[in-house]
């Protein structure tokens, strides 16, 4: 059994679409896991400059325009949160990543084969 011509054109431009916006997707989720990394990075650092305090110095949270005052408990159990908030991100990220590849690198298997079994 041949596959003409046009439908073996028509199966590579196919393919190739796909590879393009696999790999546009596999970079998007890269950039997106690498800021993630950075924010969890920033407040680890912010959380260990924090725990240097005393529990009465005035420390103040950014909202919007304006700092609130709030207390240093408060202020490191909420990047606490953020620190968590971004480990998982950061996994779900990279799970969605390995999917990408996996579905990126059967994609160019079954360019492979297509003219390997000719």
């Amino acid at each position: 059994m041949s596959i003409n011509d046009e439908t073996l054109r028509k199966l590579l431009v196919e393919t190739q679409v796909k590879l393009g916006e696999f790999s546009r997707q596999l970079q998007l989720v890269k950039s997106q896991q690498q800021a993630r990394e950075r924010e969890r990075r920033l407040n680890e650092l912010t959380v260990k400059e924090l725990s240097a305090l005393d529990s009465s110095a005035k420390t103040y949270k950014s909202v919007g325009r304006m700092f609130l005052l709030t207390d240093v408990k408060v202020l490191t159990k909420n990047l606490q949160t953020q620190i968590n908030d971004a480990d998982k991100e950061i996994k779900a990220l990279e799970r969605a990543g390995n999917k990408i590849q996996s579905d990126l690198k059967d994609t160019q298997e079954a360019v492979r084969h297509l003219f390997g079994g000719q």
